[in-house]
């Protein structure tokens, strides 16, 4: 059972799935009988620090980023059978900008695209730079598009895996904002 400061609702929900996800474990936000604490402290950002005693967990940050980045090192401290040794950590970021730059993946690759970003969280990367250009069709502008398809097939031949063709603008953008704020805004 978990209980979090307002400022970790997201982290806690993160490390809910990843728990759900990874080992089958429901657990419940409460406030009474819970072991696993989410509380807000002074440091600096993206910075936290776990505790973990026999009775109890306590994760610390100042910021939400942090509190995630707690939960994914939590999760990655947890042993198959669901054991975590006794330990205090504190851990924050050597750099500030961690980062991927990527081309917008074709539509049949955005399952993997979301894989991949699940994954950057668990690694603690905190930037995505997604390119866009003209992967996005332009209904007012063929032109645009023409040019877009024949780059794509220029850049794909000398690049495998480059930028593929466009994203269909309306149901793909609708699903990728509604899967960034579902996953701990690492975006």
């Amino acid at each position: 059972r978990m209980h979090a400061a307002k400022e970790a609702l997201q982290a806690a929900d993160l490390l809910r799935r990843r728990f759900r996800e990874g080992y089958g474990l429901e657990m419940s936000c409460e406030t009474d009988n819970a072991n696993v604490f989410f509380r807000k402290e002074d440091l600096e950002k993206e910075h936290y620090r776990i505790q973990i005693t026999e009775a109890k967990i306590e994760i610390f940050s100042g910021d939400l980023k942090g509190f995630i980045h707690a939960s994914e090192t939590l999760v990655q401290m947890t042993e198959e059978d669901l054991t975590v040794s006794c330990a205090v950590l504190s851990d924050g970021p050597y750099k500030k900008w961690r980062g991927i730059h990527l081309y917008m993946p074709a539509p049949e690759k955005l399952g993997e695209c979301k894989r991949l970003f699940d994954v950057l969280s668990f690694l603690k990367y905190n930037t995505i730079i997604l390119e866009v250009g003209g992967t996005m069709e332009l209904k007012r502008h063929p032109e645009i598009n023409q040019a877009w398809v024949a780059f794509c097939e220029t850049v794909v031949q000398k690049f495998p895996g480059g930028p593929q063709n466009f994203q269909w603008s309306d149901r793909y953008w609708k699903d990728s904002v509604h899967y960034e704020n579902a996953r701990g805004k690492i975006l």
